[in-house]
């Protein structure tokens, strides 16, 4: 909520502003009714990357990745050049992994003034989102003018969908 729209309300009609104020000033008007600004705790998106089952799997992913390691090339420099490549009686591995990226209109900010021991009600949808999906390797996998052998293969590797609803 945005802090002049707060100051009205708590304030009352009695109370007249200027029309414009500071930043510090509108900080210093909302801690006299007992607001504070402070990270919300309660959110709708909840990660389980510190579970304990999933750092147990993290471990043995690793742990398999490490002995990959020596078939894979290193890449380095804007132009992604093979600094090392396996030796030539090893079939090389090249990491390609998937990534993405979901942006919720409800996702709402971290930080909010809110009165001092309550908690924001937040919907519990995360309403319309926005999936970006795309593959990575050593840097993004993009098609060059010269490698596009022809228009029906797309240039970039990413998709991106517009979600109606959850």
């Amino acid at each position: 909520m945005e802090a002049s729209k707060i100051i009205s309300d708590v304030a009352g009609k009695g109370f007249a502003p200027p029309l414009t104020i500071s930043l510090n000033t509108a900080k210093n008007y909302l801690k006299e009714p007992e607001y504070i600004y402070r990270r919300v705790q309660k959110d709708v998106y909840v990660d389980g990357y510190e579970k304990e089952d999933v750092v147990a799997y993290q471990n043995i992913f690793l742990r398999r990745m490490s002995k990959l390691e020596h078939r894979m090339p290193v890449f380095s420099g804007d132009n992604m050049v093979a600094e090392t490549w396996p030796d030539s009686n090893v079939q090389p591995l090249i990491l390609v992994i998937h990534d993405k990226y979901i942006f919720s209109a409800n996702d709402g900010s971290r930080y909010l003034w809110i009165p001092d021991g309550e908690q924001p009600l937040r919907k519990k949808d995360q309403g319309r989102s926005i999936h970006v999906s795309e593959f990575l390797t050593h840097g993004r996998l993009v098609l060059s003018d010269e490698m596009q052998p022809s228009d029906e293969l797309p240039r970039k590797a990413y998709v991106i969908i517009y979600s109606d609803k959850n």
